[in-house]
């Protein structure tokens, strides 16, 4: 029995990393951002653990947020960057695209700073995820 669970839960897994890396690819995000290192954004992976950090089971929905609205300043040496809104995403894709990159997160190797997680603006280093955070 726990064989056919773990099976599932791989399978799902993968199933949701192949569909989220292609449609990453399809809706232009790795032309900022990269699955882990950082480009002219922060990795997927760097992201997917900045949310479960501070939102924990609210990440998924927050990333969603994320990708519909854009934003500015959550990842410290990427402050003067600007995620643009993606409003026009349908709820199945953003799904798929938020369950891909917080799955990442136990892939970001990074020294979290333990101001980050307050808002602080603290200094980390890592995979180009930045450590500074504010809502």
């Amino acid at each position: 029995m726990k064989r056919v669970i773990l099976a599932t839960v791989v399978t799902c897994s993968l199933m949701f990393a192949s569909t989220g890396e292609e449609l990453t690819k399809q809706h232009g995000c790795m032309a900022c951002h990269d699955t882990v290192g950082a480009k002219l954004a922060p990795s997927f992976a760097g992201v997917g653990n900045k949310h479960k950090e501070i939102f924990e089971d609210g990440a998924l929905a927050s990333v969603i947020r994320g990708i519909k609205e854009g934003s500015q300043g959550r990842f410290g040496q990427f402050r003067q960057y600007t995620m643009p809104a993606y409003p026009n995403i349908d709820e199945k894709d953003l799904n798929i695209m938020a369950n891909y990159i917080v799955s990442l997160a136990p892939q970001a190797l990074c020294v979290v700073d333990p101001g980050a997680a307050r808002g602080d603006r603290g200094q980390g280093q890592g995979q180009g995820q930045g450590t500074s955070w504010t809502r």
